[in-house]
């Protein structure tokens, strides 16, 4: 993955991921720890999304942190991608590419968790009603507002 594709606030995302990783006790960065570590950044575009539905970021931390299975810490702290990991950030990168944005946000992010329905986080969000369409709506609203 090429990290100059990130805006700052994608980039925030990511660290804030690697530091779930890190607070969970874990090595490997999965899709779990991508919405973690979007429900940290408060300020980004995709928690503003999030705050115009009835779900609150303490209903979503809840409800993927109990999914969340013990792993293995790495004893020199790296933080290794998953599979899913990397899936998300592919996914990512193609909802900026449809939008026309050149650039990675926490937004996209958000929308490629949605759209990948077979990782727990993406599950999560439609058991809430976080459905791919419901915020790619959303955005569009939050954007002409910004």
């Amino acid at each position: 993955m090429d990290w100059d594709q990130f805006t700052q606030q994608g980039m925030a995302v990511i660290a804030s991921a690697k530091a779930e990783v890190r607070r969970l006790g874990d090595s490997v960065l999965t899709s779990e720890h991508i919405l973690l570590g979007l429900l940290r950044r408060r300020n980004s575009v995709a928690v503003r999304l999030i705050q115009e539905t009835s779900v609150t970021r303490e209903e979503l931390r809840e409800a993927i942190e109990a999914r969340l299975k013990p792993g293995t810490p790495d004893p020199s702290g790296n933080v290794k991608l998953s599979g899913s990991g990397k899936q998300i950030l592919a996914l990512a990168a193609d909802e900026a590419r449809q939008v026309g944005d050149e650039f990675i946000g926490s937004e996209h992010l958000l929308l490629a968790l949605a759209r990948e329905q077979r990782v727990p986080a993406g599950q999560v969000l439609a058991e809430k009603g976080l459905t791919l369409d419901r915020l790619r709506n959303g955005l569009r609203e939050v954007l002409a507002i910004a």
